[in-house]
């Protein structure tokens, strides 16, 4: 069967489930999705404490593509699996690369909340660390959309304890986007918060968002958990973090999302 080629990758919309996730994987195959990873920086002692694997398509005509440019065709559940292992066993690779050149990091890596229902999800992970002896579980964090948890949390809590309890860290990605509902914290196990994007982006101006960054903060502090803020896209958005005692940040401010090849420059940039 020919390769399907596309100049919009919406146009894969119209073939039917099957061959649509047989066109996707025939682009994985011939390498043109990568993972970049964006910084995030302890504000404290001005060092990087991680990265966030973000997935990239290197559209042979269009150039590098977001996720937001073909999200609709991770829509079908298939496909959006076996995308998340993918990305998951990447980031692995990944750090084991690093840690033969002498780089230890940490990376956390986005996974959907049906990826995290899957029972052997925890032997597929405990194999896949084994398979790379240089990694430790602790240097892989996966981070769950808040949504996704507080609307399936008691099929994805077990899970969470299972992955955690073979040395594998969670984070609540975009917290604060369910505060109605944030009393399911109090079932959780110890997580890493990730406050939203958009209160960090908004707090310089608005106030209510600077409430808010500011009480996700103290709640933490409450639980002991760890906090990263996301969307630190200005060196003002940066010092207001520090003011309010933030521990961690990521955004254009520290450094966009770059290609592997270049994370290593950039970290020992950091370390100079």
């Amino acid at each position: 069967m020919p390769i399907f080629e596309c100049d919009n990758p919406d146009s894969l919309l119209n073939l039917s489930t099957a061959r649509r996730a047989e066109a996707l994987f025939e682009r994985f195959a011939r390498g043109e999705f990568c993972l970049f990873f964006q910084p995030q920086l302890g504000l404290r002692e001005q060092r990087a404490t991680g990265l966030e694997a973000l997935l990239r398509w290197r559209h042979p005509r269009r150039g590098i593509l977001l996720p937001q440019d073909f999200r609709a065709v991770l829509d079908d559940a298939a496909a959006a699996e076996k995308v998340d292992l993918w990305v998951l066993h990447e980031a692995v690779r990944q750090m084991a690369a690093w840690r033969a050149e002498g780089l230890p990091v940490r990376i956390s890596v986005n996974i959907s909340a049906q990826l995290l229902q899957r029972r052997n999800l925890c032997a597929y992970i405990g194999a896949l660390i084994d398979a790379y002896p240089d990694v430790l579980a602790a240097d892989l964090e996966l981070e769950v959309r808040e949504r996704a948890l507080t609307e399936n949390m008691p099929a994805l809590l077990g899970q969470m304890q299972a992955c955690m309890e073979r040395g594998v860290r969670f984070a609540i990605d975009g917290f604060g986007t369910s505060f109605a509902r944030f009393t399911y914290l109090s079932g959780l196990p110890p997580v890493r918060l990730k406050i939203d994007r958009r209160f960090v982006g908004r707090m310089l101006d608005y106030p209510d968002d600077r409430a808010i960054v500011r009480s996700t903060l103290a709640l933490a502090d409450a639980f002991r958990w760890p906090v990263v803020a996301t969307g630190a896209e200005t060196l003002n958005h940066v010092a207001q973090l520090t003011r309010l005692g933030c521990e961690t940040a990521q955004g254009f401010a520290i450094a966009r999302p770059m290609p592997a090849g270049k994370v290593k420059a950039w970290l020992k940039e950091q370390a100079a």
